[in-house]
């Protein structure tokens, strides 16, 4: 159990541990991925508006699948560079505090264009399409349809993800300033009293 422990304290557990978890996250996505994807088109209805924007949604899902397994891949790799130091929890939850917002970016994004554009081709058909989905931005009119209902989800999605980004960015510097100060705190310490 030591072992277990030491390997922790000194990080190499978790660049061993965390970036197969990420890898195992990132194969039970594109299986889930691919499921979505035939479940889609199997229960495609008829009218022509649904069916143009469910083949531009399925499009774009293969986009947005590969952004989402792509990113979680290299933050698996960047975790398993880690060099050995005195935090690597904290350094580990950084990389994981980025994930976290570049995921919800991909996901609002991806959610944003096909509502926008499912929107734009299928009117309120497309409306019923997004209404309800996870990270969908709350728009009032949403029951309404047309261009402007479209654009305002788009806008709305295109700020969402920036906000996603900036505020996990955001958390993750902020730990990483607050390890940096306790280090330059240490090392004043351990320097006057020599």
């Amino acid at each position: 159990m030591q072992a277990v422990l030491r390997g922790f304290t000194q990080g190499r557990l978790f660049r061993l541990v965390f970036p197969w978890v990420l890898r195992l996250v990132a194969l039970l996505l594109l299986v889930f991925g691919v499921y979505v994807w035939i479940e889609v088109w199997i229960h495609i209805s008829r009218p022509v508006g649904i069916i143009l924007a469910t083949i531009f949604s399925q499009l774009l899902w293969i986009v947005a699948l590969y952004a989402l397994i792509h990113t979680l891949l290299i933050r698996a790799s960047d975790i398993a560079r880690l060099p050995e130091g005195d935090y690597p929890a904290v350094s580990t939850a950084c990389i994981l505090f980025r994930l976290i917002g570049e995921l919800g970016a991909v996901i609002s994004l991806f959610i944003g264009i096909v509502g926008c554009v499912a929107i734009w081709i299928a009117g309120a058909d497309g409306t019923s399409l997004i209404a309800g989905l996870p990270l969908v931005p709350d728009i009032p009119i949403l029951t309404a349809s047309g261009f402007l209902v479209g654009l305002q989800l788009l806008l709305m999605s295109i700020v969402q993800a920036t906000l996603y980004v900036l505020g996990a960015y955001l958390v993750a510097e902020l730990v990483m300033v607050t390890v940096a100060i306790f280090r330059n705190t240490r090392t004043i310490r351990e320097s006057m009293e020599k």
